[in-house]
């Protein structure tokens, strides 16, 4: 007979292949690996709740409102739980306008129920602002929920002429979802974003 345990194995690898190919498509796409396979989880945990069906008559084993309810009740919790455990968003944008060789690093912790996202940037490549612009001293993060809401400042990152570096860590935006830039400045402290960004992120689950 056919050996114990072939579709079971057949399963499995395509279980790995599955995942292998939702890590590549988050690391192509600049999203959190593990925040991906927390969502591949959660659908295959719901397909798993799926009423089956019995033997006597087609009829199903968990039938009725309340079924469904506690089937929704255990789906809910356990997507909130792998959520929470997939780790912070990790994004990696490209330098533009006058810094196109620039390479970013955005990490961004986001806490659903503090309305806030916790940052850590950082940026190597990066020319010193003074030769992108006579004038420019500082390279200076910005944060909006969208694009009919006024920037706010999130602070300048600290620029390591020798190294080509700029760093900006532990900082928190009132945010949970917003787009992020990065500008060329005259000084660290402007009221508001100039026209020459050397960086742009939308943050977003």
């Amino acid at each position: 007979g056919a050996p114990r345990g072939g579709p079971a194995g057949s399963s499995s690898a395509s279980g790995r292949r599955d995942a292998s190919a939702s890590a590549v498509g988050a690391a192509e796409s600049g999203y959190d690996a593990a925040a991906v396979s927390a969502a591949g989880r959660c659908r295959r945990l719901a397909r798993r709740l799926r009423p089956q069906k019995s033997d006597e008559g087609g009829a199903t084993e968990m039938r009725g409102t309340v079924s469904k309810v506690l089937r929704l009740a255990v789906v809910a919790f356990a997507c909130a739980m792998m959520a929470g455990c997939g780790g912070p968003l990790r994004y990696t944008p490209q330098g533009m306008g006058k810094a196109p060789g620039a390479d970013a690093v955005i990490v961004a912790d986001v806490n659903f129920d503090a309305a806030m996202t916790r940052l850590d940037i950082s940026a190597k490549n990066l020319p010193p602002p003074e030769r992108l612009d006579s004038s420019g001293s500082a390279y200076v993060v910005w944060a909006r929920p969208d694009s009919d809401s006024p920037w706010q400042r999130v602070g300048a990152l600290n620029f390591d002429a020798d190294a080509r570096t700029g760093k900006l860590k532990d900082v928190s935006v009132p945010l949970t979802r917003f787009e992020l830039v990065i500008s060329l400045e005259q000084n660290p402290n402007p009221e508001s974003p100039s026209s020459e960004l050397v960086f742009k992120q939308d943050v977003e689950y």
